[in-house]
């Protein structure tokens, strides 16, 4: 079977491994919805932190997407781009 030793070693070296892609896909989530957050497992940590503390980040796809329409259509207006001036 091997050494008790490094039976755990590498039951720990896999735990290490799938919470990094964990951390990396939430990293990767965040970073769709406009969110940047550094590497490493405490920044990642202590983002989530202030995020939660703040309250204000609605990491829904139906908010993603009313809020992109929403600077879509602020960009358009402040262009002079409204529907009645391209018709």
């Amino acid at each position: 079977m091997g050494e008790p030793g490094l039976r755990s070693k590498a039951a720990f070296k896999r735990l290490v491994t799938e919470r990094t892609r964990l951390i990396n896909q939430a990293r990767y989530f965040l970073m769709k919805r406009g969110i940047r957050v550094r590497t490493g497992r405490h920044v990642f940590q202590e983002e989530l932190m202030r995020l939660a503390a703040a309250g204000i980040v609605d990491l829904s796809n139906r908010s993603n997407r009313s809020c992109r329409m929403r600077r879509l259509k602020q960009t358009r207006s402040a262009a002079g781009l409204t529907p009645s001036a391209l018709r």
